[in-house]
């Protein structure tokens, strides 16, 4: 090197942490694309599946059911909600 010109290499240790870390984003990838492929064919083969999703995705109930909304976050006692407050 000449004077005043410095080594604009990034070190190999950050190199492969950089690595490592894209090699892991990839396998949660290809994790969650197996499953997205798995709820694809369900949702193909089973009308079951198909009207699980649709009341899941968009709240639809069939006439005279009656929907009971449990608020997120609400945790239900160990007995099941039994129990009074």
């Amino acid at each position: 090197m000449r004077g005043g010109e410095s080594n604009t290499c990034p070190p190999m240790v950050t190199t492969t942490t950089a690595a490592a870390a894209a090699q892991e984003r990839g396998r949660a990838l290809a994790d969650r694309n197996e499953a997205l492929r798995t709820e694809i064919d369900a949702l193909a083969a089973d009308r079951f599946v198909q009207e699980r999703a649709v009341r899941e995705e968009l709240r639809w109930a069939r006439p005279g059911e009656v929907v009971v909304r449990v608020p997120r976050g609400d945790a239900l006692s160990s007995d099941g909600g039994r129990s009074l407050p």
